[in-house]
């Protein structure tokens, strides 16, 4: 039955897609223990210069080997999915390999910065063009589902902005390809009507690409830091919300004092780290942490994350 009620949600998810809308899917409540896995940054091509970046390859491929013998609920990835959004090489060995989860165990995605339109002209709405791409291969690029007895919200926190006159130009780049680490108005809006649907007693799960909350002298990764504040009154009538996010490609578990509600999860990037990777050891990330993925227990709304080295 659990198979069945997640293979339906997915189903609904993604018959929006081509409509590209922040979408709030409600199904009956599961109660049953589950696990489900979440990858960070597979960011094929992730590598050097005249590097052979087919090892980010196999990298997801031993990822997506131990997902069909781990049999989770489902599978989050939060973001950076290719490191170049117009190389097709590295899109199509991407979708091809993501593809060999078994197709029983729903795989949901938000964006990160590398998965926006570099070759998008700044200006307005650059950061919904941007993600044009994105949205036509793997839909909205935030939303919310309940999975179990938990509120899921996945939500993408990268603001393009790709300036034009800066930065390193690659081809059929156009600017900068910088962005703003949060949230829009809109989505923030958004955010206050799906919590405003959810029972107060629920654990509530928040997926970033970037982290919200991160080491002691940068407290949070987020451009403008009010929104820390914002997103602690959005969530005042929750009593714990669990983030999960990538994008530092490293390991770290935080909670911050002033902000006792939320704890922060950082995962390393399964593609490790393009400046310390090298032919003999390919699956290292900039803290020493090996390349891996986590794998979550939840039972009666309480989780327990255990992290898995490729």
């Amino acid at each position: 039955m659990k198979k069945l009620f997640l293979l339906l949600l997915a189903g609904c998810l993604w018959s929006l897609a081509a409509d590209a809308q922040p979408v709030i899917e409600k199904q009956g409540s599961k109660k049953e223990p589950f696990t489900f896995v979440q990858i960070a940054d597979p960011q094929l091509g992730f590598c050097d210069k005249g590097q052979d970046w087919r090892w980010t390859v196999d990298n997801l491929k031993a990822t997506v080997a131990r997902v069909n013998e781990l049999k989770p609920a489902f599978v989050i990835v939060t973001g950076d999915l290719i490191h170049n959004h117009k190389n097709a090489e590295q899109a199509r060995a991407y979708r091809e390999n993501i593809a060999l989860i078994d197709a029983l165990i729903p795989v949901f995605h938000i964006p990160g910065n590398h998965d926006n339109d570099g070759a998008t002209p700044a200006g307005v709405g650059v950061d919904r063009r941007a993600e044009h791409l994105y949205r036509r291969t793997f839909g909205p690029t935030y939303y919310a589902m309940n999975i179990g007895d938990v509120h899921w919200i996945m939500m993408d926190n990268i603001i393009y902005k790709n300036t034009p006159g800066k930065g390193k130009k690659n081809v059929g780049v156009v600017g900068a390809r910088d962005y703003d680490k949060g949230f829009t108005p809109e989505q923030l809006a958004w955010l206050r009507r799906d919590l405003a649907t959810v029972d107060a007693s629920k654990t509530v799960c928040l997926c970033t690409h970037c982290p919200v909350f991160f080491d002691r002298d940068r407290r949070t990764l987020l451009t403008d830091r009010s929104q820390v504040d914002s997103l602690d009154a959005l969530f005042s009538r929750f009593e714990r919300v669990h983030i999960f996010s990538g994008h530092a490609h490293r390991t770290l578990y935080t909670q911050d004092a002033d902000y006792p509600r939320f704890d922060q999860y950082v995962l390393p990037a399964t593609s490790g780290d393009m400046w310390v990777a090298n032919n003999d050891f390919q699956a290292l990330c900039p803290d020493g942490s090996d390349a891996g993925f986590v794998v979550a227990s939840v039972d009666g709304g309480k989780l327990r994350c255990d992290y898995r080295t490729i």
